[in-house]
């Protein structure tokens, strides 16, 4: 996958290194498919457009004359790689402590994500030149900082999740007129996540059948879903061109993880655990109190809960 304007003195980040990989993400994500994958490419004719000067999240797919161009903005991926790292490290600092709340005061990492997540969180993003402060994580910290490489890890699985659902607009021959029926616009993006995720899970175990393949790309998948919610929990009004973030999320979970429950504790479970996390911030920055009591209902049933909390 070719990416425009991607190399070269204009490109300063310390998502550098990953850049390369990120190219690759739609093919490598399921490697078991990667000249299936190759073929759609060459048919559609889709290639990546990276702005490096846009300071607000853009990631998102454009249809040209029959030219194909997803175009992303190098602050969604440094933001995208900041959410995976601190959801990463928050989720494996608390198994650690098992409940012990008292210790985690004293994790440098789960500190660390917090304020992660605040810089994300800027309405306004920062200029290029102080993009990314010193004092946070990045790809760099591998040798210092314990969850850095299973952050590049999601990071890349997300990613190729995300082009995954752009290639499947261009495939499915999807509307790109933001004045068609809304109705239809969001069973459009229904229809792009199950392509995306059936491309994903169909001929995994064709690759490996190690349930530990299948929980790295179901938590692709659950990062896509915590970058929705993220959104959707600061919205006032409900979108006109996308489906409320826990429908999409439900959605997932009941062709991909049913009747998963909190108490299982299975590692195939590990994606709507994490989601729960997310949920559960989001609403605590809010201000609202999550409902996780009776947690003997499945993950999706539980999921229903906040939707309202939601757009």
């Amino acid at each position: 996958m070719e990416i425009e304007d991607a190399t070269g003195p204009d490109l300063k980040s310390k998502l550098n290194s990953l850049i390369h990989s990120f190219r690759a993400s739609p093919f490598k994500a399921a490697p078991e498919r990667e000249a299936e994958m190759r073929n759609i490419r060459d048919e559609l004719g889709v290639c990546i457009r990276m702005d490096v000067h846009e300071t607000d999240w853009i990631f998102e797919g454009r249809s040209y004359f029959g030219a194909n161009q997803i175009v992303v903005s190098l602050r969604s991926l440094e933001r995208l790689w900041c959410v995976c790292y601190a959801f990463t490290a928050i989720v494996s600092e608390i198994q650690k402590v098992d409940g012990d709340y008292f210790r985690l005061q004293h994790s440098k990492e789960y500190a660390l994500a917090f304020r992660t997540l605040d810089w994300v969180k800027q309405d306004t993003l920062a200029d290029l030149e102080c993009s990314w402060p010193d004092w946070m994580p990045s790809p760099r910290d591998k040798d210092s900082l314990e969850h850095v490489e299973a952050a590049d890890h999601y990071f890349l699985m997300t990613s190729g999740r995300i082009l995954l659902h752009e290639i499947a607009h261009f495939k499915l021959k999807h509307s790109t007129n933001p004045d068609a029926d809304p109705e239809a616009l969001k069973q459009e993006e229904i229809e792009a996540d199950d392509w995306a995720d059936d491309w994903l899970f169909e001929q995994h175990t064709d690759y490996n059948d190690d349930a530990r393949v299948f929980v790295g790309r179901a938590m692709g998948v659950a990062f896509c879903h915590a970058i929705t919610l993220f959104f959707g929990s600061r919205k006032k009004e409900i979108s006109k061109t996308h489906p409320n973030p826990i429908d999409r999320l439900v959605n997932f979970v009941d062709r991909k993880i049913p009747l998963g429950k909190p108490i299982e504790k299975r590692i195939e479970h590990a994606p709507c655990g994490m989601l729960l996390v997310v949920i559960g911030k989001l609403l605590f920055d809010k201000g609202d109190s999550p409902n996780f009591e009776d947690l003997d209902e499945s993950y999706a049933e539980i999921f229903k809960r906040f939707r309202d909390s939601f757009k």
